[in-house]
């Protein structure tokens, strides 16, 4: 009895503490599916920002092509695309700015979705 009621406090901290947690503005250069579980996003002192998604309800190939179009339209073009089954890796480019892409397939229908931009060297 006592473990449930630890792990029953403990859920609830977590989740109050979550939800105290600032939420972090996504830039509009970065693709959000609808119904993503935002895991990290941050922006770096340098101005880039850095995120981590879990996605359901998609592939790998549905996703990357939804993240590719919504970078061209706005200005990036892709400069690299690994795109298979389980995984995809995509680089695009605009004016100064670079877009690293990753999709990884996890277990129970879930993608993994991280998102680099940065201001090119």
């Amino acid at each position: 009895m006592k473990k449930y009621l630890l792990a029953a406090v403990l859920a609830a901290t977590t989740s109050a503490a979550f939800a105290r947690m600032p939420r972090v503005a996504v830039p509009d250069e970065i693709y959000q599916p609808k119904g993503a579980q935002t895991v990290a996003a941050q922006y770096s002192e340098d101005g880039g920002f850095e995120g981590e998604f879990l996605v359901r309800g998609t592939s790998v190939r549905q996703l990357a092509d939804r993240v590719s179009a919504h970078a061209k339209a706005r200005g990036f073009r892709l400069v690299g695309a690994d795109v298979e089954a389980d995984d995809a890796d995509l680089l695009f480019e605009r004016a100064g700015r670079e877009l690293d892409v990753e999709i990884e397939r996890k277990g129970n229908g879930t993608l993994k979705y991280s998102v680099d931009l940065d201001d090119r060297d």
